[in-house]
């Protein structure tokens, strides 16, 4: 009988790998088909402006320290085109996949995985930063990993051996994704602030150590401080240089922001943004309840919930003591990860283990609201904060149409957030254009690009019209195609 149970569980899993490898790689290709697409964004070519030796910009928070690093790299074997530069977040999502899949493994399959499989990889937002060559996408891949292994061992069938083991990785891996976006430097503190809670519960409590791991974990600790120290050695010369301006004054603002991101192109009511707002903070709290009731995953909820407490009495103290702006959107990305997690463990298996029919109708129903929301909002044209560029690659393919043979090269005028992909486009595909500025519109100049709602400037025709967003490029009359 033992036997024959077993060979059902392998057939099992095996049937629950194959559906989850399935999915996944539908939107692995979804993500690249995206990076080989869309347009370069205004903050990728910032980037790329780095790699050109630009040292405004290096200097700057626009510079993903680790994703600089890896487009350099890889640009130097595969060259300047889109997709290349864009690499290392695609491969990150495969990094993003294994992680969640090696978290959810050894559960008891059920509607509380789908939901949070639906959370985590059916959010259009998180798949535009897996597509673009931002750190964004690599700290969401680098955090899922980190989280793995901060819930790999639960505290209280640890050995200080395996507790020694998963801390190097976590901790690892949560370095990588403070390297790639210094907004996760909350998290890596909070997650240090974990491990020093279950290393104190193991040694003193469970009294599992020894001296001579003590010492290889206190080396660790200190490795651990490194990474700690760049980060914030990092923000404070930033600050000193009054770059860190962006984000939001309020809690409330930063989610509010943080959830129109996340509804992307849906063109959702005031009244479900407020009742998601509400919603959000009514879970947290019926999760922090629900750990109370049910001892199984206990300890994988305390974990996560401790961990989002911990981050946001960080940004609070950061808020009131230091005039640090709370997250907004992207800087605020990585939350979701670790809400779900805690939502998953606290909430949705103990309510499906404990009213199973109840527990599978309100995981199935946000499951395929989830869905719905993300099969309505695919596209391959565009990114949700960078939708101004939407257009920006195909307006210089036309131009460089425009402008084939002579030597002489034109000069072209357009608002200031085209500036950058204008100018990447320029360099990388050698179109006989003078370097764009942010100057703003030049009626002087051989070519306009700018929104619609600006006046039709005199002397040029109009050469392609766009939608969503509404941009327009001008030709001046005297410039003749050869």
């Amino acid at each position: 009988m033992n036997v024959i149970a077993s060979n059902k569980n392998t057939k099992n899993s095996k049937r629950e790998f194959l559906v989850f490898f399935i999915s996944f790689l539908f939107l692995f290709i979804y993500v690249f088909l995206r990076a080989y697409f869309i347009s370069f964004a205004h903050d990728e070519s910032l980037t790329y402006t780095i790699l050109q030796g630009n040292v405004e910009w290096k200097n700057d928070p626009n510079n993903h320290v680790l994703n600089t690093f890896l487009m350099r790299w890889i640009q130097k074997g595969g060259g300047n085109i889109e997709w290349v530069l864009r690499l290392p977040n695609i491969l990150a999502f495969i990094v993003y996949g294994w992680a969640f899949w090696k978290i959810v493994r050894t559960d008891k399959k059920g509607m509380n995985q789908i939901l949070l499989f639906c959370l985590l990889f059916f959010n259009p937002f998180i798949l535009d930063l897996f597509s673009v060559a931002r750190g964004y996408g690599l700290s969401l891949g680098f955090l899922l990993m980190s989280l793995l292994f901060l819930l790999k061992t639960p505290g209280k069938e640890s050995t200080i051996h395996s507790f020694t083991y998963n801390f190097f990785f976590s901790v690892t891996w949560a370095s990588l994704a403070l390297f790639s976006n210094l907004a996760v430097v909350n998290y890596y503190i909070a997650l240090l602030g974990i491990w020093v809670g279950q290393y104190l519960y193991v040694e003193y409590v469970k009294k599992k150590g020894n001296s001579g791991v003590k010492w290889k974990l206190c080396f660790l600790f200190l490795g651990a401080i490194i990474p700690l120290g760049y980060g914030l050695n990092r923000l404070l010369w930033l600050k000193g240089l009054n770059k860190l301006y962006i984000g939001e004054k309020s809690v409330w603002n930063s989610l509010d922001i943080l959830l129109q991101r996340v509804f992307y192109f849906s063109n959702y009511s005031e009244i479900t943004l407020f009742i998601m707002k509400l919603i959000i903070p009514i879970l947290f709290i019926l999760g922090i309840f629900s750990l109370f009731l049910k001892k199984e995953n206990q300890e994988k909820g305390i974990k996560t919930g401790a961990l989002l407490i911990l981050i946001l009495l960080g940004l609070f103290l950061e808020f009131h003591l230091f005039g640090a702006n709370y997250p907004t959107a992207r800087t605020a990305v990585y939350l979701i990860p670790i809400y779900s997690l805690f939502l998953y463990y606290s909430l949705f298996k103990n309510l499906c283990s404990y009213r199973p029919k109840i527990g599978k109708v309100l995981t199935l129903i946000p499951s395929v609201i989830l869905a719905l929301h993300f099969f309505s909002n695919i596209q391959l044209k565009k990114t949700v904060i960078w939708n101004y560029d939407a257009h920006t690659k195909q307006v210089m393919q036309i131009i460089q149409e425009n402008i084939k043979g002579g030597e002489e090269k034109k000069t072209m005028s357009n608002n200031w957030l085209f500036e950058p992909t204008i100018n990447y486009y320029i360099s990388t595909n050698q179109i006989k254009l003078e370097q764009a500025n942010r100057a703003g519109v030049n009626f002087s100049s051989d070519f306009i690009y700018d929104f619609k709602n600006q006046a039709s400037p005199e002397g040029f025709e109009k050469i392609a019209e766009f939608e969503e967003p509404a941009t327009i490029l001008w030709k001046k009359k005297s410039v003749v195609s050869e």
